[in-house]
This record gives structure tokens, sequence and C-alpha cells, in this order.
């Protein structure tokens, strides 16, 4: 399920690969498959674009807690 999701997200990110939903919603699926960096990755490419999104905020925010990263992950939450 999340395999098939993600095939289609990285289609449509090739053909817009600043598109915030899309880049959003991969950053997710990565982030559910514990692959931290890498999402936060693909977050820092949205953060360019839509730098006031809470949900932006709260999934970096879940990336640094998810590394242990506490402090960062509070100041992320907070933000968001």
């Amino acid at each position: 399920e999340n395999y098939q999701a993600f095939t289609k997200l990285r289609a449509a990110l090739l053909l817009d690969p600043e598109n915030v939903k899309s880049i959003l919603a991969a950053g997710s699926i990565i982030q559910d498959h514990n692959d931290m960096d890498i999402a936060l990755q693909r977050y820092r490419v949205a953060a360019v674009k839509t730098p006031n999104s809470a949900q932006l905020w709260n999934n970096i925010g879940m990336c640094f807690f998810g590394k242990g990263l506490h402090i960062a992950a509070i100041s992320c939450l907070k933000r968001a």
C-alpha cells in the first residue's frame, strides 16, 4: 500500500519537484519507515516554499524527536 503511494508520489515529484503537498506526503512515508535524515532532506525543500506550514514543522519536529534531538523537536513543534 505505501509502496504504491510512494511510487505515485515519486512520479508526481518528477513532474513538479517543488510540489509541497507531494513533498510532505513523500516525507511522511519516508518518516514512517524511520529514515529521518532523508525525510528531513525532503522537508528542507518544502520549507523554502512554505515556511509557515504547521504540518511541515510538526513533521520536522517529530523527525528530530525520532533522532533523539528533543530540544530541536520542541522548538519545531512550538513553531507548528
